[in-house]
């Protein structure tokens, strides 16, 4: 019992000794180090040095009292005596750790709620959700260092880390945050298993959605790229493609167009969208356009994979729906005179329903939970350079109002046009071609593009 007495007196000096190393050590620290560390060490040594006087007389004391214990063996008023006359040191010793231990914890769990709840308050506000561009789910991404390397937890602020985590193979940093670089790590979707990468930091933004409908050779991906590119142009540098592969960079697509090469979408289940991200000046986050081109098959009405044709357009915002004479099924809505005339010889060999792959788009938009009311409809009559326009009597350049007559009159689309109407936001009508005498046409539909999202 003595000679554990003398071991805790010199455990006490030890103690001293510890604080005062410490306090030099955190002084140091907090004037040379570069973050502003040694707080901690300052705070502990600071106590212990404080009390160093009491600690000594304690260690003294206890010594004392054990000589005496071994002599009276009075326990009971040996450890009253004690607490009374070092109540102070024994608090010392055994509360404030604890009360340091969970005033710690408590302010990083309010600091990790703090940065978690700004950030959705700031993602709920400028309408980022980062949706998967290929099956379009919401839901919460795995992240990797590279495709070899996942990292293991969920990547938020809290115990692996406030702001960063350290990959446990790799040791690699990752950002907790959006706004702090977690924007440009590699993600996985685990609804469709296929891999998100962005190298921009600012890959995230106000997110808008836009859909192109059509049938099968009706010049959807030719019109996508051409307004893709018309709006790479107008915007410069303040325009970034993201998420590029083989086949949705705009400019070899563009290229291709120009070389008169075809463009056809895969008929798959699931479509990469185009990403494009536009940085506006005074605006903290910029815009992510996600622009969709479905395959034609998939809005035909016996093609056992319409359902499947618009997973994504849970979160469409424009649609831009594509009409093309030449290909167009006048079996069960007859087109004008006129333009039956000029069909005779620049019909193409395939024929689709307008009124059917209308119908599909808006009964698999139902059945996704869209509500049409808040999606703005462009409808867009392509080739417009092949002359039917003028050849039903009509001038070049015809717009809005006269475009819908032109739907109604010539191509027989007035229940089309009628249902259209009443179903979504707003409904608007174009004449276009990808043809350079038709750049005018192709600046036209984008302003109306960028107008309905906000963007301009």
């Amino acid at each position: 019992m003595f000679g554990f007495l003398w071991l805790l007196k010199l455990l006490i000096i030890v103690l001293i000794w510890v604080g005062w190393i410490c306090l030099i050590l955190g002084l140091a620290t907090l004037f040379l180090a570069k973050e502003g560390a040694g707080c901690a060490p300052i705070l502990v040594g600071g106590i212990i040095v404080y009390f160093e006087d009491n600690l000594r007389e304690f260690g003294e004391s206890i010594v004392n009292w054990g000589f005496d214990f071994m002599t009276n063996l009075n326990i009971f008023s040996w450890g009253l005596n004690i607490f009374a006359k070092f109540w102070d040191v024994l608090l010392a010793i055994f509360v404030i750790p604890l009360v340091m231990f969970l005033a710690i914890a408590l302010l990083i769990i309010i600091i990790v709620l703090a940065l978690s709840f700004s950030e959705w308050i700031v993602m709920k506000i400028y309408g980022v959700k980062r949706p998967c561009p290929i099956c379009g789910s919401k839901g919460d991404k795995e992240y990797w260092v590279d495709k070899m390397h996942k990292h293991p937890v969920k990547l938020r602020p809290g115990m692996y880390g406030v702001f960063s985590h350290r990959e446990p193979v790799t040791g690699e940093k990752l950002h907790t945050m959006l706004f702090l670089g977690k924007g440009k790590l590699l993600r996985r979707c685990p609804n469709c298993n296929n891999f998100i990468s962005s190298e921009d930091t600012k890959s995230y933004g106000s997110e808008k959605h836009i859909g192109f409908v059509g049938s099968r050779s009706s010049g959807k991906s030719y019109l996508t790229y051409t307004i893709l590119d018309n709006i790479m142009k107008e915007y410069g540098s303040s325009a970034q493609q993201i998420d590029v592969d083989r086949d949705t960079e705009i400019g070899s697509n563009v290229a291709r167009i120009r070389n008169n090469d075809g463009i056809q979408t895969d008929v798959r289940d699931s479509y990469r969208a185009v990403q494009v991200v536009l940085h506006q000046k005074l605006r903290p986050v910029p815009y992510h356009l996600f622009f969709y081109d479905v395959a034609g098959e998939k809005f035909n009405q016996t093609s056992s994979a319409s359902k499947t044709a618009m997973d994504f357009y849970r979160n469409v915002n424009q649609i831009v729906f594509i009409v093309d004479p030449t290909t167009m099924d006048f079996s069960y809505s007859p087109c004008s005179n006129k333009m039956q005339e000029w069909l005779d010889s620049h019909s193409s060999s395939e024929h689709y329903s307008i009124d059917g792959t209308f119908a599909t788009l808006r009964t698999i938009l139902e059945s996704v939970g869209r509500k049409p009311k808040s999606i703005n409809v462009i409808f867009a009559l392509v080739k417009a350079d092949m002359g039917y326009i003028q050849h039903c009597g009509y001038q070049s350049n015809i717009v809005d109002n006269e475009v819908k007559l032109f739907m109604q009159k010539e191509l027989g689309l007035g229940n089309v046009v009628n249902a259209a109407n009443g179903t979504f936001n707003k409904v608007e009508y174009v004449v276009t071609s990808v043809k350079p005498d038709y750049k005018g046409q192709i600046v036209t539909i984008t302003e109306k593009i960028l107008k309905n999202l906000g963007v301009k």
